[in-house]
């Protein structure tokens, strides 16, 4: 190798050295924060990030989606926060969360709302159990309280948007809107600045967040918080797919199983015949169609003629001495056949007219079949 080539590949390693440290000095540590798409709960509990910050603080709480859903009892000092409207409890569960407010349950609930402001609105089961009342005022005039508060409630705050009371030795808060309980919207954008990647709404709002922890302070940590945020229940062939699979699975195989069992059955009515009988069968079809080919049809006649005499001496005694109209119309009575075929069938045809023959003969053969 000589002493050029040499200079030359140095100084392409010296250039190639500088270009790279010129492009690792012009790049620049910086942190970006990225949000993937939610997934499991935090794609469909809207309450999600309140249980998680609940339960960061070690206090206890579970979401639901419906209030059926909660299997511990409710205590004095729990605190239920209803995200979907109420009044589709039904009797019982009504009756179950206002005996639970009267002993010490913090109940934190929307107010049902209306289509039209000067309407009078349904309370449902549940605000009635409570001695929440319709306003009167708001069949005939607009109004922004549409409820009224329980005899004898001490109330905390009535206006517009918010509605508190005291019931025995529980609370009730009722709202028009629980957005600011809710997760934020995510921003639009891979790259995120914001507030863990959330806009300035719902939780991720510090006014939102204050006004969520006076809201739960009352109970706060003297009991469980269960957060509904949803109150449509499943259809019960839903919930049988979904929950019933240890269930509806064996049963489907075993019904499987039975089917396959039984699958010899599902076959032709007649079975096919042994293999002697099936030779004995087909040197008999073999050999009327000999028969027929060379002009002997009428053989085949008197043989199905005396077949079916034979059946009647067999199978009805009491037809065998009949003759003429009188058998005739006995054996169209017990079979059914047209008494005009029969009276054919039963008549010898002549022996040039295959057509009649053959018809006669299957006449024949279906009476016998049918004695």
């Amino acid at each position: 190798m000589s002493n050029r080539l040499i200079a030359s590949l140095a100084a392409l390693v010296l250039l190639a050295a500088g270009l790279l440290a010129w492009y690792v000095s012009t790049l620049e540590t910086r942190t970006v924060h990225y949000v993937t798409p939610a997934r499991n709960a935090a794609a469909y509990n809207p309450l999600f990030v309140l249980q998680q910050a609940l339960q960061e603080l070690d206090y206890p709480a579970s979401s639901h989606r419906y209030f059926g859903a909660i299997q511990a009892p409710l205590m004095p000092g729990d605190t239920v926060v209803m995200l979907a409207d109420g009044r589709q409890l039904n009797s019982r569960q009504a009756r179950q969360l206002a005996e639970a407010v009267e002993q010490g349950l913090h109940l934190v609930a929307l107010q049902p709302g209306g289509r039209r402001k000067q309407a009078a609105i349904d309370p449902g089961r549940l605000l009635r159990q409570l001695g929440f009342q319709a306003n009167p005022d708001c069949e005939q005039d607009s109004c922004d309280q549409r409820l009224l508060p329980p005899d004898g409630a001490s109330v905390e705050q009535h206006d517009r948007r918010q509605l508190s009371v005291r019931l025995g030795h529980g609370r009730v808060d009722l709202f028009t809107s629980l957005d600011f309980l809710r997760t934020g919207k995510v921003l639009p954008g891979r790259e995120q600045t914001g507030i863990n990647g959330f806009a300035s709404d719902g939780l991720a709002s510090a006014d939102n967040q204050n006004k969520a922890w006076q809201l739960l302070a009352p109970n706060l940590g003297r009991g469980h918080v269960y957060l509904v945020y949803d109150q449509r229940q499943d259809r019960w062939w839903m919930r049988l797919l979904r929950d019933g699979v240890m269930t509806w699975l064996p049963l489907a195989l075993l019904l499987a199983g039975w089917l396959w069992a039984r699958s010899q059955r599902l076959g032709p009515l007649l079975p096919d015949p042994e293999p002697e009988r099936r030779s004995l069968r087909e040197h008999i079809i073999a050999s009327a169609h000999h028969l027929w080919r060379n002009g002997r049809g009428l053989s085949l006649y008197d043989q199905a003629l005396a077949a079916l005499h034979a059946r009647i001496a067999s199978r009805a005694p009491a037809l065998a001495g009949l003759q003429g109209i009188a058998l005739e119309q006995a054996l169209a009575q017990r079979t059914g056949i047209d008494t005009r075929q029969l009276a054919s069938a039963l008549r010898r045809p002549p022996a040039h007219d295959k057509t009649a023959l053959a018809q006669r003969i299957t006449v024949l053969m279906e009476t016998r079949n049918l004695l």
